[in-house]
């Protein structure tokens, strides 16, 4: 989880690779991201796209989660809830003018905050954050 958040923080937009190493991470431990040989080993006539995970009939399509706020809040843990996705001001932590996205923890004051360029990509990266401290993921 640590190498997928550290690419969350260097990512400059929407990356559907990022998308398929989350979706392998989270959804499926046991798939992998498609390479793009991967159709010839099936005779299939098409290459799969960036956004796709390999199994062994097919391809799956991966959640836009660095580009979707609603596939990105799929990825907040069951004990946590979304908070303040919103653009820093100066009061703020974190850089003004970037998006801060936070993560609590129902019942508790504990939370995980995080600011990125991109609102999507900085509910992910404090998600994943979450899972990573809870044990999850």
């Amino acid at each position: 989880m640590k190498e997928i958040i550290e690419k969350l923080e260097k990512a400059t937009g929407p990356d559907r690779r990022l998308d398929v190493e989350i979706d392998c991470a989270i959804r499926f431990p046991a798939l992998r991201p498609a390479r793009k040989d991967d159709h010839k080993e099936h005779q299939r006539g098409f290459p799969p796209s960036e956004g796709d995970i390999y199994v062994p009939t097919g391809f799956l399509m991966a959640n836009s989660y660095t580009s979707s706020i609603d596939a990105a809040l799929t990825l907040v843990p069951e004990d946590c809830y979304a908070d303040l996705i919103e653009r820093c001001a100066e009061s703020c932590f974190g850089t003004p003018g970037r998006f801060r996205a936070v993560v609590n923890y129902w019942g508790d004051e504990r939370y995980i905050g995080d600011t990125h360029d991109v609102r999507d990509i900085a509910l992910c990266i404090a998600a994943l954050r979450a899972r990573s401290d809870g044990g999850e993921g």
